[in-house]
């Protein structure tokens, strides 16, 4: 895939704080010139977005990954298909996931990047089954609730995605 020819992308942004639910007039989309990757970076392209309910928490200032304030972009876990490398070890074409928000192209450090493995079934995967829920699981159940041998884990919510993940593992 190569770069747009006309140096543009689009962008999502927070332009106010919801009132309860979200609506379309929160948002707006802007058109933004395309980024340059420095030295070690690599430009991306957006080819799936995760939307998951923690961004909300964000809006509202009350996540431990940050806020998302009016004027910025809404931040989401992408796969994304790098389009140009300045790095040795990330090589044009490879489908990567990261934090490429709410947008059609984003730069990263390569190691912000991490490479799906050649062959990967469906990239989506990387976003839903195998991806943020699974990682806020075993982060949770390692880090938080230091789950080992005769410790009792209480999950309160196991009919959903995450709790059930939660509870498999």
């Amino acid at each position: 895939m190569d770069v747009p020819m006309n140096g543009k992308m689009h962008q999502v942004l927070l332009d106010r704080e919801p009132q309860g639910s979200p609506v379309t007039e929160d948002f707006r989309l802007r058109e933004a010139e395309l980024p340059e990757p420095a030295d070690g970076q690599v430009l991306c392209e957006t080819l799936f977005l995760s939307l998951d309910p923690y961004m909300r928490s964000q809006i509202a200032g009350r996540h431990l990954s940050g806020t998302i304030a009016p004027g910025d972009v809404m931040r989401g876990e992408t796969v994304s298909r790098v389009l140009q490398s300045n790095h040795s070890d990330v090589a044009v074409g490879t489908l990567v996931r990261c934090f490429g928000g709410w947008q059609t192209h984003s730069v990263h450090s390569a190691s912000q990047v991490h490479p799906l493995p050649p062959g990967f079934p469906a990239p989506s995967l990387a976003l839903s089954t195998l991806g943020m829920h699974v990682l806020t699981d075993c982060a949770w159940l390692q880090c938080l609730a230091q789950h080992r041998d005769g410790v009792t884990v209480f999950i309160t919510a196991a009919s959903l995605f995450v709790g059930a993940v939660a509870g498999h593992l």
